[in-house]
């Protein structure tokens, strides 16, 4: 399961891989509004493993290599005993100081989960596209107010699933759901 970085979702299951891309962004914010390089590094870092990622999918090749892995989790320790150097150098209450010292602690703490997309393929780097696939039942909830039933609801997402899933395969909308809902005799 990827995931914002929502505390409460880590009480499901036992591995979660935490979203690259929001980290990302979290990160990208860092560097730019209180001018902490630190985080640009770490950012650059981690997209620098997505990459390494893609390509290796784009070879044929389902796990990162071992050596290779070993260097990323050196690397990336070394980066947030950096950015604790970093915090240690810095006034309590100074601009970025509170948001590096959450940073810090957010990566160290749930380093698994940050680093799962690069020890197992199979987690995504980001989860935007749940984000997509979502996006649609928040904008009918904001327009219509709610769902009139609970019923309407469960079917609501039982043809959006049945439509996005023929979508992202490739098939034909209007075939799947003549399949689903046959037309009677005339």
């Amino acid at each position: 399961m990827a995931q914002d970085h929502e505390a409460k979702f880590y009480k499901y299951g036992t591995q979660h891989a935490t979203c690259g891309e929001h980290l990302s962004r979290d990160l990208q914010g860092m560097d730019e509004l209180y001018m902490l390089r630190w985080a640009g590094r770490m950012r650059s870092f981690m997209l620098e493993m997505n990459e390494q990622k893609k390509e290796d999918i784009a070879g044929q090749r389902a796990a990162c290599e071992p050596l290779r892995l070993r260097s990323y989790e050196t690397w990336f320790d070394e980066l947030i005993d950096q950015g604790a150097a970093l915090l240690g150098t810095m006034r309590k209450k100074t601009i970025g100081s509170d948001e590096l010292r959450k940073m810090v602690n957010r990566l160290r703490n749930y380093k698994d989960s940050y680093l799962l997309f690069i020890r197992d393929y199979a987690a995504p780097f980001t989860n935007n596209q749940a984000e997509r696939d979502l996006r649609h039942c928040k904008t009918k909830q904001k327009i219509s107010g709610c769902y009139r039933s609970w019923q309407g609801l469960l079917d609501y997402c039982k043809i959006r699933s049945l439509i996005d899933t023929t979508r992202k395969r490739g098939l034909d909308v209007m075939f799947a759901l003549r399949a689903c809902f046959p037309l009677p005799p005339s």
